[in-house]
């Protein structure tokens, strides 16, 4: 195509696509579970494993939040395959976590 297409009904791609400008999306945009969930460390313990259901091709950047708790937490071990949650002490209660990974292409640094 070398002029502006309009599909009006679903469009599939059988294998990767590459844009080579700027992407907007109007509406939601849905990823697989592969680039977010939930993870939950059980009272009494201070570790969880994430493995992801696929790996991806780099390291992925990793966010994570602690639903409506407070507790010292961070992340470690983050590799293509997968990451641990860490407590800094053993859980009191169940905690549950949300998490994203995303796969970025040469991630700048900030310094």
């Amino acid at each position: 195509f070398n002029a502006e297409v309009f599909f009006a009904q679903l469009a599939s791609f059988g294998n990767s696509v590459i844009f080579n400008k700027d992407v907007t999306f109007n509406d939601n945009v849905n990823f697989s579970n592969n680039t977010g969930g939930y993870a939950r460390i059980e009272a009494g313990h201070d570790t969880v494993h994430v493995s992801f259901s696929r790996p991806f091709a780099q390291t992925p950047i990793v966010s994570l939040s602690l639903d409506s708790k407070f507790a010292q937490y961070s992340y470690s071990n983050v590799t293509a395959e997968g990451f641990d949650i860490i407590l800094s002490q053993n859980a009191v209660e169940q905690l549950q976590f949300s998490w994203i990974a995303l796969s970025v292409n040469s991630p700048s640094l900030s310094q």
